[in-house]
């Protein structure tokens, strides 16, 4: 006599937490690219950076 049992699958989980910091670090990423595109804002950053001193 044979048997055959089928095991109920599961489908995968979703990894809600790689979806978001994958979210953030490419909003981050986007931000970055779009600042660092333009002449103007690239100086603007470099001056605002170089400005600061330690308290």
């Amino acid at each position: 006599m044979s048997t055959t049992t089928t095991d109920a699958t599961t489908p995968p989980r979703t990894r809600w937490a790689a979806i978001i910091w994958g979210l953030l670090f490419a909003t981050i990423a986007a931000v970055a690219l779009g600042q660092l595109a333009d002449a103007t804002r690239r100086e603007t950053i470099a001056d605002a950076l170089m400005g600061m001193t330690p308290p």
